[in-house]
């Protein structure tokens, strides 16, 4: 069972950078989730960039979150000002995050100051901020830092926390200070309640490569009181071994 959550939070990083329609529309007859292309193009919507601008003043949220996407993946550069239109006049939380993460992919310096608001917005859900948070971080932008630190606060659901750590290897060239921060939040999660934050922990220490983390890797495998969990930690544990 544990194994398959790992499997669903190994993707979450992916997740938030797709807007949400194609996470609850019928998949491909490949089997993965369908392109905004694809959703637009069921709703009949012209993928034409006179009708994705269109689409930007649909009266579904979904609708407009995939045209401002889809303008970003066309490189529709000339499209820009209906963008940003669109961003002001968005009142959803979560739809303007996305066209404010569209805006970015065009880079347009509107798209990164809106996302960066976002992302500090105490007024916002956390999940919410968090997907700020990972957009910056597609566009290589480290500044929601602090965000991502506080939703790994105990205080935070534990599905929070999990998408907080999955953000964790994506910041590149932190400070020494900053570095040991995460650290020990990333350590202390390993002795979390939960038991899917503590397996999201270990592969957060897996993927970063922390040879200084193997002694508290070693001793949560031998607290874990679960089986398949503890096996995936010493899987990670042998992986890190061989790194040396």
């Amino acid at each position: 069972m544990w194994r398959s959550w790992f499997c669903v939070v190994a993707l979450l990083e992916c997740a938030l950078t797709i807007p949400s329609v194609s996470q609850v529309s019928p998949a491909t007859k490949e089997g993965s989730p369908p392109t905004a292309a694809q959703i637009l193009a069921q709703h009949h919507v012209s993928l034409s960039r006179d009708g994705l601008v269109s689409a930007l003043r649909s009266d579904d949220a979904e609708i407009r979150s995939l045209a401002a996407e889809q303008l970003a993946v066309q490189g529709a550069e000339d499209s820009i000002p209906s963008v940003v239109e669109a961003l002001e006049a968005e009142k959803i939380p979560k739809t303007r995050v996305d066209i404010a993460f569209a805006l970015a992919q065009m880079g347009d310096e509107r798209g990164i100051r809106a996302l960066r608001q976002d992302c500090d917005n105490t007024t916002l859900p956390m999940y919410l901020r968090l997907s700020a948070a990972s957009y910056l971080l597609y566009v290589r932008d480290q500044s929601c830092l602090r965000t991502v630190v506080e939703g790994l606060q105990p205080s935070y659901e534990s599905g929070t926390r999990i998408q907080a750590l999955s953000l964790i290897p994506r910041f590149k060239g932190l400070s020494a200070s900053e570095s040991a921060g995460l650290r020990v939040l990333v350590l202390k999660s390993l002795r979390d309640q939960d038991p899917a934050v503590r397996l999201v922990a270990s592969d957060t220490i897996r993927i970063l490569g922390d040879l200084t983390a193997i002694p508290s890797l070693e001793a949560a495998i031998s607290a874990e009181a679960d089986v398949e969990i503890r096996t995936q930690m010493e899987s990670d544990l042998r992986a890190l071994q061989r790194t040396k």
